[in-house]
């Protein structure tokens, strides 16, 4: 198959991770696969992303929320047997170019987030109703994401939940460091990691909050970058956490640093499907996260839940798993477990059953 993934750019986000990891998966199953992308921004994402055999369209504009960006698709869609889109604005754009198209390929878009703020007004309900209405099929990554799309749009459309999965085999033959030489700290260090972006739906605070109620050998890293780093920065410097609160911000290293801290946490307001917290849960670590929509449903059963912005429930719990070696191996072997549902191969599989059964509907 000819297939075109668009996205609107290659930042550091779940879903241009997960087209990352996806597209190779796919040229290893002998498709073609090209990328679209709308939008400017360089990232460590997009450095890899240039290294694979796919052509890239870089449709740049000087904004991602430019409407002529839909003419400059358009000349590209007809050459695909699928176009798969991911995000808005590439959800608006493709859509409305389908409209121009005689003999349109298939049109598949991926619903990565359980909300987003369209939803809070009337107007875009009625032009997300037209939009969503192009597409073959929408999946969504979560049973929750499902449950909130239709919620919106009705039950007329043709909505199926895949679960994104990540590539376990990178995570398990990742090295371990020792805690010295990767961040210049002693071996009696509890060190606790969080790996996302500084977005409105990610919660670093609340951990950084619980960090004023732990020992003082009990340090945090933060690996990532967006427009609240800035606030918890600000926080840090006035709770006096500059020695114990690391932040890294972009990294390549991911699986590394993994396998060389302690416990791995995700602190959210919500989530979609978090390919970060299967990657935390893949290492042979406990992972502790918000009892949030989109991490119950992985983490419930295996992992550690505490309630949203509770930082006393979660210092508690960090302190429950440190304190008690079987509890922290049994969390930590559960979690691996879990992990091991959401293999990208199994994801993959799934994808490929969607577009072959849209290309030979007659």
């Amino acid at each position: 198959m000819k297939i075109l993934q668009v996205i609107n750019n290659m930042s550091v986000g779940g879903a241009q991770k997960f087209v990352l990891d996806y597209i190779p998966e796919l040229l290893n199953r002998n498709h073609v696969v090209d990328i679209i992308l709308l939008e400017n921004i360089d990232s460590p994402f997009f450095k890899i992303l240039e290294k694979y055999n796919v052509k890239l369209y870089k449709l740049y504009s000087n904004t991602v929320y430019n409407p002529l960006l839909i003419f400059k698709i358009l000349k590209l869609l007809n050459n695909y047997d699928i176009v798969h889109v991911h995000l808005f604005p590439s959800l608006y754009w493709v859509g409305l170019a389908k409209i121009f198209i005689k003999k349109a390929p298939v049109f598949i878009y991926t619903e990565h987030n359980t909300e987003n703020r369209r939803r809070f007004f009337c107007f875009f309900k009625c032009v997300d109703k037209f939009v969503y209405r192009q597409f073959d099929k929408i999946v969504t990554v979560s049973d929750e994401a499902t449950v909130q799309l239709v919620k919106y749009l009705g039950t007329e459309f043709k909505i199926e939940c895949i679960y994104n999965g990540i590539n376990i085999k990178t995570y398990l033959s990742a090295l371990s460091s020792d805690k010295r030489s990767m961040f210049n700290l002693d071996s009696a260090t509890v060190l606790l990691l969080m790996v996302a972006g500084f977005r409105k739906e990610k919660d670093q605070n609340t951990i950084i909050y619980a960090m004023n109620k732990l020992p003082d050998n009990y340090h945090l890293i933060l690996v990532g970058d967006g427009e609240r780093r800035k606030i918890s920065e600000s926080l840090i410097a006035s709770l006096n956490l500059s020695q114990r609160v690391h932040m890294l911000g972009v990294r390549n290293d991911i699986p590394q640093i993994l396998k060389t801290v302690d416990i791995v946490i995700m602190s959210s307001y919500y989530e979609g499907l978090s390919l970060s917290s299967i990657e935390g849960m893949c290492v042979g670590k406990p992972f502790v996260a918000s009892d949030v929509h989109g991490l119950h449903e992985i983490v419930f059963g295996a992992g550690v839940l505490f309630p949203r912005g509770d930082s006393d429930k979660l210092a508690e719990e960090v302190l429950k798993l440190t304190s008690n070696s079987k509890y922290y191996n049994e969390v930590a072997a559960k979690c691996f477990a879990r992990a091991k549902c959401f293999d990208l191969g199994k994801t993959v599989d799934l994808y490929e059953n969607v577009y072959y059964s849209l290309l030979n509907r007659g």
